[in-house]
């Protein structure tokens, strides 16, 4: 009598008089992951419930695609593509051809064409070799501006943007997603406010006008001070030599 031993995935018929049967025996089956014993060889593997050649067929989620080696091709969803010759866009198999890409589920001239939108899936044609996409629109990032509300502006309105507000950097600035208006060069932004750092020092927030005639001053806690002339000590001024101990 013929009693079937599983050893790996394959499953050779023992004869009890003569011992292993060769290989390519009719009675060799396929024991698969499921439980399932279906006809084969050695050289075949599992693909769900039935049986495969490896290379002649390919796998995919348990769905066979006959007549794509599964050794020269990769998986688009459950079926088998040429990745040297297709492409696999969201799913779905496209020929590929020179500067193509995909644009969700279809695809692309990458010279000629932009993917643009939430979801990548929309194609629009380029007008300009500056084009670049804002939304489901494109912008021409030499004489427009998209900002994060994805709206398209003349760069005349600003050539920066300050989250959804276009700025221009030379006379404003851009602190806390608020622009702020810098009257003067060299101005700076304190709290969200602008300041004259020749004429005023911002100290933990807070603007205060410098003291005429002395050059140098820093901050100690919400106030300037002159090291010159006085100590800093845990955020309050005193005079010299040194702090008080309880400083």
């Amino acid at each position: 009598p013929l009693v079937s031993l599983c050893s790996g995935p394959v499953v050779v018929s023992q004869c009890s008089s003569e011992g292993l049967c060769p290989a390519a025996c009719r009675s060799c089956q396929l024991c698969c992951d499921d439980g399932s014993v279906l006809p084969g060889n050695p050289s075949m593997l599992c693909c769900g419930s039935e049986a495969y050649s490896p290379s002649k067929e390919s796998c995919c989620l348990g769905h066979l695609t006959v007549g794509v080696s599964e050794m020269v091709a990769d998986c688009c969803g459950r079926k088998a593509y040429y990745p040297l010759s297709q492409l696999c866009c969201d799913g779905e198999i496209r020929e590929q051809e020179p500067h193509h890409a995909c644009c969700g589920t279809e695809v692309y001239n990458t010279q000629t064409q932009a993917c643009c939108g939430h979801q990548r899936n929309l194609t629009l044609s380029l007008r300009h070799p500056r084009d670049s996409c804002c939304g489901d629109v494109l912008f021409n990032q030499e004489t427009e501006t998209c900002c994060a509300d994805l709206k398209v502006r003349p760069v005349s309105e600003g050539s920066r943007c300050c989250v959804s507000t276009p700025y221009h950097p030379n006379i404003t600035e851009c602190v806390k997603g608020t622009v702020i208006s810098v009257a003067l060069t060299g101005g700076r932004c304190c709290n969200s406010v602008g300041y004259n750092p020749s004429t005023h020092i911002c100290c933990a927030g807070n603007i205060t006008e410098k003291e005429q005639g002395v050059p140098y001053q820093h901050c100690c806690g919400h106030l300037p001070f002159d090291p010159a002339v006085e100590i800093c000590c845990s955020g309050h001024r005193y005079p010299p030599p040194r702090c008080p101990r309880s400083a």
